[in-house]
């Protein structure tokens, strides 16, 4: 199935009102064609924050990779890891 940037934020948009978002969502497409900013908003969405935040890796919950980069799933992981041992520790101070 293919969508627009546009139709594809008002999907997800409604899907978030009704509380029926799926576990994960590919978004892909050619260069330009908005997926960042529909990753970008969804995260936002989720999270209670704003898209630049998002973008700019100011969202305490959400991690922005590159394509371009070819970081590997290892090194996500161990991101991941990090952030909630730091989060699992500052909830109970």
């Amino acid at each position: 199935m293919s969508f627009s940037a546009d139709s594809a934020l008002e999907y997800l948009q409604r899907a978030h009102k009704k509380n029926r978002l799926a576990h994960a969502y590919l978004i892909s497409g050619p260069a330009g064609s908005g997926k960042s900013d529909v990753a970008a908003r969804l995260a936002a969405a989720l999270n209670k924050t704003t898209p630049e935040k998002v973008l700019r890796a100011q969202a305490p919950d959400v991690f922005v990779t590159e394509p371009a980069s070819r970081t590997p799933i290892s090194s996500l992981a161990q991101r991941v890891a990090e952030k909630r041992k730091w989060r699992r520790g500052w909830r109970r101070s």
